[in-house]
């Protein structure tokens, strides 16, 4: 059971990185929201375009990101059957949720971001400035990732008991 967790938030945080990465190489301006703020604020603020833009990948992300782990658990309970327990469900949603917050912050923001950062996520009129190298600034973020997933998974995993 525990592999299959495993296995589903693997698959499940590169589905979510090729939306990450994917829109980045078209406009990293879409993630902006994502930046240190000192960067925000030089920068202009997203056009109308940029914003549509966002939606259209924000949506799909964003029904991926919270509908995939209620489904993988539901899909969880129908095996388990009367095995089934709450928190069973609250592990999956925690795990599945967790495996895109560690690669996110480990591979997407510390390695991509901060360590090797390539000129496609630098925003024009940004270059050099040191909040491009600020670890903290990822960690704060994904612990608020970690709280709300296990927020969110208390949540979803009392709606599989029904």
């Amino acid at each position: 059971m525990i592999a299959r967790m495993l296995l589903e938030g693997l698959i499940y945080a590169l589905v979510l990185a090729v939306i990450v990465t994917g829109s980045q190489l078209v406009n990293p301006r879409l993630w902006l929201n994502c930046y240190p703020k000192a960067i925000q604020a030089v920068v202009p603020e997203r056009t109308k375009g940029e914003m549509r833009a966002k939606l259209l990948v924000g949506i799909p992300f964003m029904l991926i990101m919270f509908g995939y782990p209620v489904y993988s658990t539901f899909m969880l309970k129908a095996n388990l059957g009367s095995q089934y327990t709450y928190w069973i469900g609250l592990i999956n949603m925690i795990v599945i949720q967790n495996a895109f917050n560690i690669f996110d912050l480990l591979i997407l923001d510390w390695l991509i971001f901060v360590a090797i950062k390539p000129k496609y996520l630098e925003l024009e009129g940004t270059g050099g400035m040191k909040e491009y190298g600020d670890y903290m600034f990822h960690l704060k973020g994904a612990r608020k990732g970690f709280i709300l997933s296990v927020a969110y998974g208390a949540l979803a995993a009392v709606f599989t008991l029904f």
